[in-house]
């Protein structure tokens, strides 16, 4: 399972950051970025103990290297480092979120509806350091803007 490719159609604006290694003292690189829909991509290769958390509007989303699974908002996913690195799509909108991992072999769809003025997005290293080689996070447009669904109503 992997997001389908009309959904590039909707990005606004990019964000991108330098691949790091991320160590449980780095700084959040997700401060300066608010977005209410958001898609997040991240790949990384994180040490055998290693635990990662993201937060997406209030969501938690953490990866733990050890068992390798992924919670999403608290419920448990089996997500397998695929030849040792991990791959996650996070799509947010206003009324769910949706993870993909493990080269399509996760998926957590959940419905969740965030606080309207939490627009955050974080990403913090719990455990041991994560080698970080993609990050990037897109704002979306509606997907039911009046130019996309043609009929002026929204």
């Amino acid at each position: 399972r992997t997001p389908v490719k009309e959904l590039e159609a909707l990005r606004a604006k990019t964000h991108t950051f330098e691949p790091m290694v991320f160590l449980p003292d780095t700084p959040n690189p997700l401060t300066g970025v608010k977005a209410e829909l958001v898609e997040l991509r991240a790949e990384f290769e994180p040490e055998s103990a290693s635990v990662i958390a993201f937060a997406v509007r209030g969501a938690p989303i953490v990866y733990d290297a050890a068992k390798q699974e992924l919670m999403v908002n608290n419920h448990s996913a089996p997500a397998p480092l695929r030849r040792g690195q991990q791959r996650l799509t996070i799509y947010c909108d206003r009324m769910g979120i949706e993870v993909f991992a493990s080269d399509g072999l996760t998926y957590v769809p959940m419905p969740f509806i965030p606080n309207a003025t939490n627009l955050s997005l974080a990403v913090v290293a719990k455990r041991h350091g994560t080698r970080i080689t993609r990050l990037e996070v897109h704002e979306l447009k509606s997907a039911w803007d009046k130019e996309t669904n043609g009929d002026g109503n929204q």
